[in-house]
């Protein structure tokens, strides 16, 4: 999700306010709350803050911020928006939430450059690899808990070396970002679209089966292959799905989507592929 969407997000869940929030933005709003509940409280708050707390005293902190935002407005006589109110508060209040001695201030992009509390990718914007491991790990204990599905995609640029080796390590940065913004435009708000390493991807689609997989990792594919790149490029993909894939551990659900981006490949690559133990135990 992007900072728009969670201002956007924060308005229609913690201000209780509907409007510039279209219907279909309100409908993924209730998804990604009634999938993330339990610790709906402590997204928003890492996502403001790139700190961990729980989600009861995340609550609390951001009920105050929404009222802190309402006194500084009445205040001021202007509309502030949340990520101001919220800065100003933990600004105020850094002591009770990191328990230091001596709390540091504390800009949004100090909080970003922090090694320990990154979680972003910062050439691609995506996830990292760290996030994904622990959100994969997550998800699967989720779904097993409230016997949902869910997907993963395993995606790959192809003949990307050729293409890094050919223009330039520059030329193919660009095109990683591009790449990415691509998937960012393609996945809902609920996804979790990572750069696993180099130049393959991997995005965690709750509540999600085969189907809405393939069709959402199919629009991917199918827009990177009409993008205008130095060179034609395409990118290939895997599918997984719990529960009807696997079960057992989510290291065996992701071993299973990167077999079928392997099958992918091996078959002409621009291409999405849907797990089958069937016909993968043939040709590999």
């Amino acid at each position: 999700m992007t900072m728009r969407q969670y201002n956007k997000l924060v308005r229609y869940f913690l201000e209780k306010k509907e409007d510039h929030i279209s219907r279909q933005e309100k409908k993924e709003f209730e998804e990604f709350i009634k999938i993330n509940e339990g610790m709906i409280y402590s997204k928003i708050f890492f996502e403001y803050s790139q700190l961990e707390i729980d989600n009861k005293r995340a609550k609390d902190f951001l009920e105050n911020v929404v009222k802190n935002k309402m006194r500084l407005e009445a205040a001021m006589n202007t509309s502030f928006d949340f990520r101001v109110s919220f800065l100003d508060y933990l600004i105020r209040n850094i002591n009770s939430i990191t328990q230091a001695s001596e709390p540091r201030i504390i800009e949004d992009k100090i909080f970003r450059n922090l090694n320990q509390l990154i979680v972003k990718d910062e050439l691609t914007g995506l996830f990292n690899f760290r996030h994904y491991e622990n959100e994969l790990e997550k998800e699967f204990s989720r779904a097993r808990r409230y016997d949902h599905p869910f997907s993963l995609v395993i995606m790959d640029i192809d003949d990307f070396k050729i293409y890094n080796d050919k223009f330039g390590h520059i030329e193919g940065n660009h095109v990683l970002q591009k790449i990415s913004q691509i998937i960012l435009e393609s996945v809902r708000i609920t996804d979790i679209p990572c750069r696993y390493g180099g130049e393959e991807f991997a995005i965690i689609l709750p509540q999600t089966g085969s189907e809405g997989a393939y069709f959402r990792s199919e629009k991917i594919r199918e827009t990177v292959e009409q993008q205008k790149f130095r060179q034609k490029l395409t990118i290939s993909g895997g599918i997984a799905v719990f529960p009807d894939d696997t079960d057992r551990s989510d290291r065996t659900l992701f071993e299973y989507a990167d077999k079928a981006l392997y099958y992918s490949k091996e078959k002409g690559k621009n291409r999405v592929t849907r797990f089958s133990a069937e016909f993968l135990s043939k040709i590999l």
